[in-house]
């Protein structure tokens, strides 16, 4: 609502609360369809539909980034409900976190643990997809998160995770980016 009003522009999806719904759990599955997993996924439509009708990004992946001024707002339930959704639509799709502060994306996803094995920063970006992305719990799924990677600042991680995404976006038909709060951190901006 808060959206619309300040846009001036109706929402084409609304994803509804849910009351004792674990977030942690994801709501897009295959064979759940109820209110708010059929929400998700007409978010996805809705993201597929506006990418199909310019000319210059059918070539490309797409890439949305999910973001808000605060924490706790679900940016994360977003993130990974939609990348499910677009990996159920058959989408090669990367889940990519970039909250560095509270990641918990990959755990969302069931990614136990997304660090690159035996790579510094300096390293990684650079590095072979392969050794970088974290196989997701679906063949089309994988998540690009260097939480993990210790002794670096969050910007020094989101410089890196910027670098990255031309070169996912070769392999992927889909990127739905995790951020941190817009309001809280600096990062994010990067």
């Amino acid at each position: 609502q808060q959206a619309e009003e300040l846009l001036g522009l109706p929402a084409s999806t609304a994803i509804p609360a849910v009351r004792h719904h674990d977030s942690s759990v994801l709501a897009v599955s295959a064979g759940r369809h109820d209110p708010l997993s059929d929400s998700y996924r007409t978010l996805r439509s809705m993201l597929v539909f506006l990418d199909n009708e310019n000319p210059e990004l059918r070539d490309r992946a797409s890439l949305t980034l999910v973001v808000s001024p605060g924490p706790g707002d679900g940016k994360t339930s977003v993130t990974a409900n939609l990348a499910a959704a677009m990996v159920e639509s058959g989408s090669r799709t990367v889940a990519v976190n970039t909250d560095f502060r509270r990641p918990t994306l990959s755990g969302r996803l069931g990614v136990a643990d997304p660090e690159p094995a035996g790579l510094d920063l300096h390293e990684i970006a650079s590095a072979p997809l392969e050794l970088v992305l974290a196989p997701g719990s679906d063949p089309g799924l994988a998540v690009l998160d260097l939480a993990r990677v210790r002794g670096n600042t969050p910007g020094d991680l989101a410089r890196v995770t910027a670098r990255l995404l031309p070169r996912v976006g070769e392999i992927a038909d889909a990127i739905v980016v995790d951020t941190s709060p817009v309001g809280a951190t600096a990062e994010v901006l990067e």
